[in-house]
């Protein structure tokens, strides 16, 4: 997720929707009769009185906000009237010039404006954008939504018992979690976010000395977890954090790039740390354990076997059976099937229908999209190799069974974004991308900024850590700009998207 590159390729598409931002109005008192005569010139010619000393900024919603507010109903027939420019009114409009402008006040007012691009004048009012080229929308977004304070206050809760050298405490907790299946709102392992809490100091530390290639930093950082884990060698729940740990480490230490491609040093590390997570594997039986996350840590260091293929199928099978109702174990199986990872086409579609036979009563055929849905992710293709009919009948299977709002987000940015429709070029991948539309258009009442920052795009590095700011600046982005791709027929040069009673509605 590249977001501060994409957000200005974005940035044409997405002023249609948002308001110019204003400009800070510098006003200078002239002291000299002369700086005031000019003032005085200029007052008339724009016609209105000179702005306030003091601007105030009306406060902004901490959770839920708006891309605009809703225009007033226009009368039948007629355009709807265009969006004010933020900072920009009368008062702003006829503030006096710049002593540096005096000169030019009292000419003759040119036939071509003076002022070129670029130049810090600000006395002159600023043109408002055109209603043709700023359609508008009244979508709320939702910042930062339920799903993610669930996932915060479970990293918060793991990272403060670690902190606490609690590690009893929280390894009972994470077993607990983990037995119940405990899933958050939006269906993402509880046990798993526990875990990341519990190792995110650490894993701050491997990464501020992987950004130095000092690799002593990294291997301090992570022996001061094995020894903690060293005085609980029967613990299930610690050990699986350490686990995941040299997982996360290994993964650092590659970066984006092949393993092939890496550095002798960075390769040697890598696999130092995928090989002591599988030792760990072998320690514990996820069936004997009853415990999905050691499950999904098997297959997470599928890499570290000689022969990935010949097993990928069947861990992942014995992860989903263990927890059915987490998605994200789908996803992570198409992405691991893919013919750039350890499968091929065939597999991949074939464990797609078979997992979706299995897990049928709880998902209808929503397995088989969610597989596809990771494959996409991994690199941009996959849309030409499934069956158009069982993927989309796979998405009403998902959104019946789950449809709130942040279910929907997230499967309007899956096929918004992974399926970007300026790029489609093949009669599949367009039957694919236009799942957008229905989903969007049907069910979409709000967007969550966050939802879209975080999902990964298809062969694509993801980014570096981000402020929260960021994250629901590019987000905020990214699905104004696929609204936009997706509704710039219905909605002309002048139209504007609502929410309704149906769903989206151009008005």
């Amino acid at each position: 997720m590249i977001c501060k590159n994409e957000l200005p390729e974005m940035r044409s598409k997405t002023l249609r929707f948002l308001s110019v931002p204003s400009a800070l109005r510098r006003v200078r008192d002239a002291a000299e009769p002369m700086a005031e005569a000019a003032a005085a010139v200029v007052a008339r010619v724009v016609d209105g009185p000179a702005p306030t000393a003091t601007d105030t900024v009306a406060p902004v919603a901490p959770v839920r906000t708006a891309a605009t507010q809703p225009a007033a109903p226009a009368p039948q027939g007629a355009r709807p009237t265009p969006p004010a420019v933020a900072g920009h009114d009368e008062a702003s409009a006829d503030a006096p010039p710049l002593p540096s402008e005096q000169a030019e006040a009292a000419a003759p007012v040119p036939k071509r404006p003076v002022r070129r691009p670029g130049t810090r004048r600000v006395s002159r009012p600023v043109k408002p954008v055109s209603p043709m080229a700023a359609p508008r929308v009244d979508i709320p977004f939702v910042i930062p939504g339920e799903e993610h304070l669930a996932r915060e206050e479970l990293r918060e809760q793991g990272q403060h018992l670690a902190r606490q050298d609690r590690w009893d405490r929280l390894s009972d907790r994470l077993l607990d979690l983990d037995r119940r299946r405990v899933l958050t709102p939006g269906l993402v392992s509880a046990a798993a976010l526990l875990a990341e809490g519990a190792r995110l100091d650490v894993l701050n530390a491997a990464r501020e000395g992987i950004a130095r290639n000092a690799p002593k930093t990294v291997h301090d950082a992570v022996a001061d977890l094995e020894q903690t884990r060293a005085e609980f060698p029967e613990s299930p729940g610690l050990a699986a954090v350490l686990a995941l740990t040299h997982v996360d480490v290994a993964q650092l230490w590659r970066g984006n790039a092949a393993l092939s491609a890496l550095a002798t040093m960075r390769r040697t590390w890598h696999d130092r740390n995928m090989s002591k997570a599988a030792r760990l594997v072998d320690q514990f039986d996820p069936f004997e354990c009853d415990s999905p996350l050691w499950a999904a840590i098997r297959c997470a260091v599928l890499e570290a076997d000689p022969m990935p293929g010949a097993r990928v199928a069947d861990d992942y099978e014995d992860l989903i059976d263990l927890d059915p109702g987490n998605p994200g174990h789908m996803m992570a199986l198409g992405r691991d099937l893919h013919p750039h990872r350890f499968g091929s086409w065939e597999a991949l579609d074939l464990n797609a229908r078979r997992t979706a036979a299995r897990t049928g009563d709880l998902w209808g055929l929503g397995a088989y999209a969610w597989i596809w849905i990771g494959a996409m992710q991994t690199r941009s293709g996959a849309q030409r190799r499934l069956d158009v009919d069982l993927f989309a009948a796979g998405l009403h299977d998902i959104l019946d069974r789950h449809g709130d709002q942040h279910m929907v987000n997230v499967l309007a940015a899956l096929t918004g974004l992974v399926l970007p429709p300026a790029r489609i070029v093949d009669a599949r991948e367009k039957s694919v991308g236009d799942n957008f539309g229905w989903i969007a258009q049907n069910h979409l009442r709000e967007i969550h900024p966050l939802v879209w920052a975080e999902t990964a795009l298809p062969g694509q590095p993801t980014s570096g850590r981000m402020l929260p700011e960021e994250l629901v600046s590019c987000g905020k982005a990214r699905a104004l700009s696929t609204l936009a791709d997706q509704f710039e027929a219905q909605m002309g040069r002048s139209g504007y998207l609502v929410v309704g009673e149906t769903g989206l509605q151009v008005a």
